[in-house]
């Protein structure tokens, strides 16, 4: 099987490595918040939204300044040439 290894694979093999590796991570940082911290799994929750609440509205907002930043010469320029 060493013999079909073609280099190209191994970009993404390390992804899913670094992947794995990271959900490992995840379960030890849970463990660890609910044994030794003491803290409830309803209150982990609620961190846990509250902390990627900027990202899940990133997009949208990004687009949406994006839009307002692209129109906001155009209605300058509107306003200024109506007085």
């Amino acid at each position: 099987m060493i013999q079909h290894l073609q280099f190209s694979y191994l970009p993404p093999l390390m992804v899913y490595l670094a992947a794995g590796i990271s959900g490992l991570t995840g379960i030890v940082g849970t463990f660890f918040n609910k044994d030794y911290l003491d803290l409830p799994a309803e209150f982990l929750t609620m961190l846990g939204f509250w902390a990627g609440l900027p990202w899940a509205l990133k997009m949208p907002l990004e687009s949406w300044f994006v839009i307002s930043a692209l129109l906001a010469p155009i209605s300058t320029w509107i306003t200024l040439s109506t007085r």
